[in-house]
């Protein structure tokens, strides 16, 4: 029988992880699927542990080649899928149950076969973080690929027949995903959203995401590619596939601006790995953007700033609370690439004091508060939690975690979608606002529950995460204000 379903699982030495991975296919709740493993050319027990679990599941296909990177191995079980629909799980990655259930039924009503999802991160053993990335929640299609809003390669699905014969291209070291989806948008595919948690990625320090010189050169192939294939097209004078929608701004000054970012988003991630003082390595990233481009270069104290502070940690497998408790080890890497840019006149000479204020600024502080908020909690008072988004789940797992039993009121979330993506959380919901106890200890974990608060009077004790935040991210800004300033290349 043909399955529904063609999961496409490449691995390289993922002993560690791909036990995990595999079963977090077997347990969905769509089971109509069928599951290939590319083992490409892995040295551990890769293989050893997916040929026993494909002996004893006969929904595994299992394949070896010799090393020659994800994108041959994704092709290779392309080759060999049989799905009516297909889909893509990292050998270190999972997939919560209801992910192939929720991707295929978007992807079946939608007329060009394709839907995408949201994610979280993991930490590198595969323990949750709640926390998701800012990505869209719209229509993608080409013009928004252009402007680097994509997804990833673990939350989408797409009808076999609208991927043809579209393959990834095995010449590339990274962004092999996004010229795979440029590929399809170019064709008219659009992708659209489903508002809910499918997968967890597992950030780990020394992936291929985070190989620094490689990423910067895919993705500026990958974003030249883009906009040739779309001027070629006339995308630039209309949308070929929707009259309703605006043209597409392919000028070069909008290219350039998008290379050069690139550019120092994979020097700021390479800056920790960079030994030599003048941050050498750094530098010859910035010296891959075209000649043409090289004005653009020049960046603000805002640009380098979120830029240090984003990939620094993310070249660890770290979020940005990383540099909350390791400031004295990042800081004076930024510090030197800042100096050294200000010295190639690629900044203003004082970008070095206005991008370390502007950092401290957009240090996240927020890992802190779900304890802070759980301390709180006085014994022996039921505990209510009020809302259940990013912040509210955060809050949740550490209240488990403490064995603290606690109700959620958030009367704007679906209660089985909320089961579906928080498995291991057990969380009981109460009623409406009305019925709220006045005798309970309340967690309000809204940014600001001004207007939610107002909603309803309560006579009761509560803390409440943005009184929380604002008392510990000034507690932060002042340490990190007093920190000695010593760049790399000083030291």
């Amino acid at each position: 029988m043909t399955p529904a379903v063609s999961v496409i699982m490449p691995a390289l030495n993922s002993a560690a992880t791909i036990t995990r991975a595999i079963h977090s296919v077997q347990q969905q709740t769509m089971q109509d699927w069928e599951l290939l493993v590319v083992d490409d050319g892995s040295c551990d027990e890769t293989g050893t542990m997916t040929s026993s679990l494909a002996e004893a599941e006969p929904r595994i296909r299992f394949f070896r080649q010799n090393h020659a990177g994800p994108s041959a191995a994704r092709n290779l079980a392309l080759h060999h899928a049989r799905g009516r629909f297909t889909c893509f799980l990292d050998a270190d990655d999972t997939w919560f149950p209801h992910a192939l259930e929720t991707l295929h039924a978007a992807a079946n009503q939608n007329s060009t076969g394709a839907a995408y999802a949201r994610f979280e991160y993991a930490h590198a053993d595969g323990t949750p973080t709640d926390l998701q990335p800012g990505w869209p929640d719209c229509t993608i299609g080409l013009p928004e690929l252009l402007e680097d809003r994509h997804f990833p390669i673990h939350a989408w699905m797409i009808r076999r027949d609208r991927l043809g014969d579209a393959r990834f291209d095995t010449s590339l070291g990274s962004w092999e995903d996004l010229d795979l989806f440029q590929k399809l948008a170019i064709r008219g595919v659009r992708f659209e959203p489903v508002r809910e948690i499918v997968a967890r990625y597992r950030l780990t320090p020394g992936s291929q995401s985070r190989k620094c010189r490689l990423g910067a050169t895919s993705r500026m192939i990958v974003q030249d590619r883009g906009f040739l294939a779309a001027r070629a097209l006339g995308w630039d004078r209309r949308d070929p596939f929707s009259s309703a929608r605006p043209a597409v701004d392919l000028s070069e000054l909008r290219l350039g601006r998008l290379l050069a970012g690139h550019c120092h988003t994979y020097a700021a991630a390479s800056l920790l790995g960079d030994p030599s003082a003048s941050k050498t390595r750094a530098m010859e990233i910035l010296e891959l953007c075209p000649e043409r481009f090289r004005a653009m270069l020049r960046v603000s104290a805002r640009e380098a700033a979120v830029a240090a502070c984003h990939q620094i940690p993310y070249s660890q497998g770290r979020l940005s609370d990383f540099w909350v408790d390791h400031w004295d080890l990042c800081f004076p890497h930024a510090l030197a690439w800042w100096e050294r840019l200000a010295a190639a006149g690629l900044a203003a000479p004082s970008l070095p004091d206005e991008a370390r204020h502007e950092l401290i600024s957009l240090v996240d502080s927020t890992s802190f508060i779900p304890r802070l908020l759980a301390d709180a909690c006085p014994p022996y008072k039921p505990i209510v939690l009020h809302g259940l988004g990013r912040n509210g789940r955060r809050v949740a797992r550490e209240l488990v975690s403490r064995g603290i039993a606690f109700t959620v009121h958030d009367d704007g979330i679906n209660a089985d979608q909320t089961a579906r993506e928080l498995p291991d959380l057990p969380i009981r919901f109460q009623g409406p606002a009305a019925e709220l106890e006045n005798g309970a200890f309340h967690i309000f974990s809204m940014l600001d529950s001004t207007a939610y608060e107002s909603r309803f009077r309560l006579a009761a004790p509560c803390v409440r995460w943005s009184d929380v935040l604002e008392r510990e991210a000034q507690r932060i800004r002042e340490d990190l204000s007093n920190r000695p300033v010593r760049s790399a290349a000083a030291a």
